[in-house]
């Protein structure tokens, strides 16, 4: 049955209810909270299994949990690695659990059999024991989020348990880091390889361009997270261009790339980027694009792009390495750098080409390391 739409009073009950607190946590008024306002927006699912209740699709077979909180870049990977896993074994039922659901990202797991998804049980113990009763889980995949103490202390009683891009992990255990600092005070570690690379759409046609400009001789700009004086300074220098803005709307942008009709837009434009299913086409059609602080995921497919590609004054990279090829600008510095880049094509070209270059070094070494995983998780 489908969770029911919540009328307007319980909109307002549920506005109420949104007071601070973990809704996959611990503490008990908070978990109640969480649990009135799901039940309040029909979300029951989600209520049934923050106490533990969940069950594997199936009757036979060894049952391995592969967990990830409520970035939508974990949940890819965690899709990508559970179909991989049932391609390589039909004998084994999968159980995906998540703190966020993306009906959409969910839907490439339709077509596999005795594998079940759905909302994670909380950091409560009681939860957390109920849900081991359920499952049994012969192995868990724990992907990215951060872990609770609860969760981290049964996690840790487990023989076998893989920490995929995890900020903290049980010392002893096999971890996969995804930059150099997770893969400090480690001892069993793979090497360091970002799995979300093999992820990254990488190939891409540069029609975006020609739809957003037309036939005028311009650039188009990327800006992820702007401080407002960079947009300011932007609209000084480059008034024939198109800017796209991801992360937070600006105040000064009125248009949403969902709601762009395919028409070229005018000079000065500014176009807020709603959904990163453009990511792609941005990344390989920008002159160049600017990152001030964000996810992994949109550093590598801006890498991807070949554009070249700068970093926030501070901000940090995943790779120390990557510092050479991503210089961290402060606003000043960058627009010139801009300046640079809209007169020379040549230096467009050789600086997005040495990005792309190590952004294809960093997907063969992810290819290599998920491999392994796979592979280890077959033998068990």
């Amino acid at each position: 049955m489908p969770p029911r739409t919540p009328s307007e009073g319980r909109t307002r009950a549920l506005a109420r209810l949104n007071a601070p607190g973990d809704p996959f946590g611990a503490n008990l008024p908070a978990l109640w909270l969480h649990g009135l306002a799901d039940r309040l927006a029909g979300r029951r699912h989600r209520r049934i299994a923050r106490w533990g209740n969940l069950r594997p699709v199936g009757e036979r077979g060894k049952v391995i949990w592969l967990r990830c909180g409520d970035d939508p870049w974990q949940l890819r990977l965690a899709v990508d690695l559970t179909r991989a896993l049932r391609a390589r074994r039909y004998d084994i039922r999968l159980v995906l659990t998540y703190e966020a659901e993306y009906a959409d990202l969910l839907q490439p797991l339709d077509d596999c059999r005795a594998t079940g998804w759905g909302y994670a049980p909380c950091d409560h113990p009681r939860a957390l024991r109920r849900a081991w009763q359920r499952l049994r889980p012969y192995g868990v995949l724990h992907i990215g989020v951060a872990e609770r103490a609860h969760w981290k202390a049964r996690l840790a009683a487990e023989p076998r348990v893989l920490w995929i891009d995890c900020p903290d992990a049980v010392p002893g255990q096999r971890r996969y880091p995804a930059s150099e600092p997770q893969a400090m005070d480690c001892d069993d570690c793979a090497p360091v390889a970002d799995l979300l690379t093999r992820l990254i759409e990488a190939q891409v046609d540069t029609a975006f361009r020609a739809a957003v400009l037309g036939a005028r001789a311009a650039h188009l700009w990327w800006m992820h997270a702007p401080a407002p004086e960079l947009l300011t300074g932007w609209r000084e220098l480059f008034p024939d261009d198109v800017l796209f803005v991801s992360g937070a709307r600006p105040d000064t942008c009125s248009l949403r790339i969902s709601q762009w009709d395919r028409t070229p837009l005018s000079g000065g434009a500014v176009v807020w980027v709603d959904t990163d299913r453009w990511w792609p086409a941005l990344a390989a059609s920008a002159r160049a694009i600017y990152v001030h602080a964000g996810e992994r995921a949109l550093l590598w497919q801006a890498m991807a792009g070949g554009a070249p590609l700068a970093i926030g004054h501070g901000s940090q990279l995943p790779r120390a390495d990557l510092h050479s090829l991503v210089p961290a600008l402060r606003t000043t510095p960058l627009l010139q750098g801009w300046r640079a880049y809209a007169a020379d094509p040549a230096l467009c070209r050789a600086t997005g080409d040495r990005l792309r270059r190590r952004f294809w070094e960093e997907r063969r070494r992810a290819e290599e390391v998920g491999e392994e995983l796979l592979e280890r998780v077959f033998n068990w």
